[in-house]
């Protein structure tokens, strides 16, 4: 695990390894990677603490790139403006790892806009969450697009 200093003022790392063991079972979780970009600390904390009784397991990284990882299930990513950059950041996620889904959330979306509709497909990604996000939201897209991992 990296102990650099994420963006100025987030106190995330770089990067967090996700790919790791679950030391009581012995055995590497596959398939429930769900790597968080851009989100400051309280945001990735408040996901992991979401997603994580769900079996999904939540890392983040401060960087606009995601590290490869085989578990890698969903990518989700703070998107701070959907125009130029981060409609661009979007699109590099997407080529980078085009089986996996990514979920762009962002304040700029409206909470009565369709999670997989129109916006979410002009974004080419496939759903966008407002934020602040819902529990119940961030739950129903993440189940519908990710399967919950076996436990």
């Amino acid at each position: 695990m990296s102990n650099a200093a994420g963006r100025s003022g987030s106190h995330l790392p770089e990067t967090v390894d996700f790919c790791s063991s679950d030391e009581t079972a012995g055995t590497t979780r596959h398939n429930s990677g769900v790597r968080v970009l851009g989100a400051d600390l309280a945001l990735l904390r408040l996901i992991e603490e979401w997603l994580g009784p769900h079996g999904y397991n939540v890392t983040g990284e401060a960087q606009e790139e995601c590290s490869p990882c085989p578990g890698l299930a969903l990518i989700i990513v703070d998107v701070p403006f959907e125009r130029e950059a981060g409609i661009a950041l979007l699109q590099r996620v997407a080529r980078k790892y085009p089986a996996v889904p990514v979920i762009a959330m962002s304040a700029k979306v409206f909470a009565s806009v369709s999670s997989n509709g129109t916006v979410a497909r002009a974004l080419g990604v496939a759903g966008v969450l407002p934020k602040p996000v819902s529990r119940d939201a961030l739950i129903a897209l993440v189940q519908e697009l990710v399967q919950p991992p076996l436990r």
